[in-house]
């Protein structure tokens, strides 16, 4: 064999190990024959749960191949072994809530029929897709007692949410009368707790449920009826008042507003002097007494003694006051 042959087999049999760009493998090898034609073959074909497990790898596996003449040549392959971060499945949830007061029966004040509008927006704050994302775990408290209204059906249902992204969901939350009377005039008196759920392929993701707390303004009011049966004086006929007639006022005091009201008390003006129920102490006329008509719903009403003024009156309750005053001659021909 001649030196040139030989020559020419020994550069044909020379190899150089370069590491492959692009990659950050520690063992990843190209073998690369001396080619005026090159071809790089990269071929990853990989694929993965949504939960992978820990040390979970992505290979690549690329080979390099070429022509020498009618020669083929062939790498051998170089492998990279990728590190792949252990899957993260996690929601994270905020929430807002706004009452709307015209659903009940005041339009410019809360009660029993107005409805919190609730916004809730559950975010994926973790590296896989979870899917039935929904809100779940609903709670609501009226100034930390259960409530006792009813939440419509979330818009939409579920939904599929992709790392980063968010949903909102929304519902509407009717308050009961009770749910008012217990919050109103306290300070974030309205609590709503809603946390969400979601599934990936290792199983459930659950969110920690948040609050949302909306106030529910007081609204003090009272409404009064006052009534009269006559019973006639001796001797006296005529169908209308005459002197020494017994006339029993009643006064029916009712708490139409949202809040329990203290101190009730009646005024009531006869013939231009002012009969106050707390301070009428005449035995044959007097004082006036006073007794539960209706039972609030909260069962605060309350009276310890009959004075003339009766305690605490809870919101939807009622008292009656009673006065009883016979007619005077003066009065009679005052008219």
């Amino acid at each position: 064999m001649s030196r040139k042959t030989e020559n020419a087999k020994s550069r044909q049999s020379k190899t150089h190990i370069s590491p492959v760009n692009g990659f950050r493998s520690r063992s990843a090898r190209i073998v690369r024959r001396l080619n005026p034609v090159l071809a790089l073959a990269l071929a990853p074909g990989f694929a993965f749960a949504a939960t992978v497990p820990v040390h979970a790898t992505i290979d690549n596996t690329a080979t390099a191949s070429g022509t020498y003449g009618e020669q083929m040549v062939q790498t051998d392959a170089a492998t990279l072994n990728l590190d792949v971060e252990p899957a993260k499945a996690s929601l994270s949830v905020s929430s807002v809530g706004v009452l709307d007061v015209t659903g009940g029966g005041e339009s410019d004040a809360a009660d029993g029929g107005d409805t919190v509008s609730l916004s809730v927006t559950v975010t994926n704050s973790g590296n896989v897709t979870v899917r039935n994302v929904h809100p779940a775990d609903a709670a609501f408290l009226a100034n930390g007692e259960t409530g006792t209204g009813s939440l419509a059906a979330f818009e939409p249902a579920s939904a599929v949410i992709e790392p980063g992204g968010s949903q909102l969901f929304t519902a509407l939350y009717t308050l009961s009368a009770d749910d008012v009377y217990r919050a109103a005039g306290t300070e974030g008196g309205i609590t709503a707790s809603i946390g969400a759920s979601g599934a990936v392929a290792a199983g459930a993701v659950n969110a920690e449920a948040v609050a949302a707390k909306v106030d529910v303004d007081a609204n003090p009011r009272l409404e009064i009826r006052k009534d009269a049966a006559i019973a006639k004086g001796d001797g006296n006929t005529g169908e209308d008042l005459e002197a020494g007639d017994l006339v029993t006022y009643t006064y029916t005091v009712t708490n139409t507003g949202n809040v329990a009201i203290n101190g009730i008390t009646i005024t009531d003006e006869h013939e231009g002097t002012a009969l106050a129920s707390s301070e009428v102490t005449n035995s044959s006329e007097g004082p006036f007494d006073e007794t539960k008509s209706v039972d609030d719903p909260l069962g605060v009403s309350a009276d310890e003694s009959v004075n003339g003024t009766w305690d605490v009156l809870g919101a939807g309750g009622a008292v009656t006051f009673t006065f009883k005053h016979v007619v005077t001659q003066a009065e009679f021909e005052a008219q």
